[in-house]
């Protein structure tokens, strides 16, 4: 038997997987999503409620090894650290080694690690060692090896 429409449902007074109440016919439920927005509004709205939690910014460098000698890396390496809005810099470049400081939330550098051992399909990172910084390096000269 194929599951009934969501109007059958309505009319008979049955809810659905996601649990939600007909809108019309005198029905005053709401759904789940429309619930969860209220509360946050009100959350929001409360003078006494607890700031919100911040990830304080970290430094790591990235020390990859793998073969590098393609120059679309450099490039590719800049776009991902300004769509997860990170603040990079080169330390140095090498066909066989790249060394990296990026700056930003935990969870966004861990992602940018991810993104930069899959890489684009014209290099091949065999690893990637993170090491906590003080502070960023003054310029994004890379040093040549």
């Amino acid at each position: 038997m194929p599951y009934p429409s969501r109007k059958a449902q309505c009319q008979r007074g049955l809810k659905g997987p996601e649990e939600r109440d007909c809108p019309r016919e005198g029905w005053t439920g709401t759904t789940r999503l429309h619930n969860l927005a209220e509360s946050l509004r009100q959350a929001r709205d409360d003078p006494f409620r607890e700031p919100p939690l911040t990830q304080i910014d970290q430094t790591q460098k990235f020390i990859m090894r793998g073969r590098f000698g393609a120059d679309s890396f450099i490039p590719w390496m800049d776009r991902h650290a300004r769509k997860l809005g990170l603040e990079k810099r080169i330390i140095a470049v090498s066909p066989e080694r790249i060394e990296m400081a990026v700056k930003g939330p935990p969870a966004l550098i861990d992602a940018m690690e991810m993104a930069c051992s899959l890489g684009p399909i014209d290099i091949w990172v065999e690893d990637i060692e993170c090491l906590p910084l003080n502070a960023m390096p003054k310029s994004d000269e890379p040093v040549s090896h």
